[in-house]
C-alpha cells in the first residue's frame, strides 16, 4: 500500500516516511520485541527512529530509516543517513549504528556496493563506528519470470570518507 501511495505522488514523502515507521514499529511490537521510541538522542541534535532496549549484553540497538523513491529521495539522501546513523550511535555510546532503507521505487532494488558484508548486512566505517544496513525493496510487482527486468540502483558508499574521531 505504501508503495502504491508513493507511486500515486498523492502521499508527502514525510507522510510514507511516518507510515513506514509506524508499520516498522508495529512489526517490533507484533513480535513481542521491547523497544522505545525516542525523540531525540543525547546531543539533542535530531531524531532517531528507533532505539530498542539494551540487549542481555548491554548493548543498545540504533537505528536510522531512510526511504528511497529514485525522485526527491534519491541515492544521495540514503547515503546521508550513514553519517547520521554513525553520530546516533556515538551519541548513545555504541560501535555500530544501523540504517535501514526503505526502497519504494518501482520494480528496482537497490544494492549497496563498496561495502563489506557481515551477515546479510553492508558495513562501513563510519565516524569511528561501524555502520550496518539492510534495504527492503517493497514495490516490486514483476512476476518472478519477469525478475531480469528490475531496474539495479548501486548506491556506492566507497566515495564516503569519514575521520576515524571527528
Amino acid at each position: 500500500q505504501i508503495a502504491e501511495d508513493n507511486a500515486n505522488s498523492t502521499s508527502s514523502h514525510n507522510q510514507i516516511e511516518q507510515r513506514l515507521t509506524r508499520d516498522f514499529y508495529r512489526y517490533l511490537f507484533d513480535q513481542g520485541i521491547d523497544f522505545a521510541i525516542t525523540p531525540q538522542p543525547p546531543s539533542n541534535q535530531s531524531e532517531v527512529d528507533i532505539l530498542t532496549a539494551r540487549f542481555p549484553d548491554g548493548r543498545r540497538l540504533v537505528v536510522e530509516a531512510k526511504v528511497f523513491d529514485g525522485k526527491n529521495r534519491d541515492c544521495h539522501h540514503v547515503k546521508s543517513g550513514v553519517p547520521q546513523a554513525a553520530r546516533y550511535a556515538k551519541d548513545w555510546g555504541e560501535s555500530i549504528g544501523y540504517l535501514l532503507v526503505y526502497n519504494v521505487a518501482k520494480d528496482s532494488v537497490l544494492e549497496f556496493s563498496g561495502s563489506s558484508e557481515i551477515g546479510g548486512l553492508w558495513s562501513i566505517p563510519a565516524l569511528g563506528v561501524e555502520v550496518r544496513g539492510v534495504v527492503l525493496n517493497l514495490d516490486l510487482r514483476l512476476r518472478a519470470s519477469d525478475s531480469r527486468k528490475l531496474q539495479s540502483i548501486s548506491v556506492n558508499v566507497a566515495d564516503l570518507s569519514y575521520p576515524a574521531n571527528p
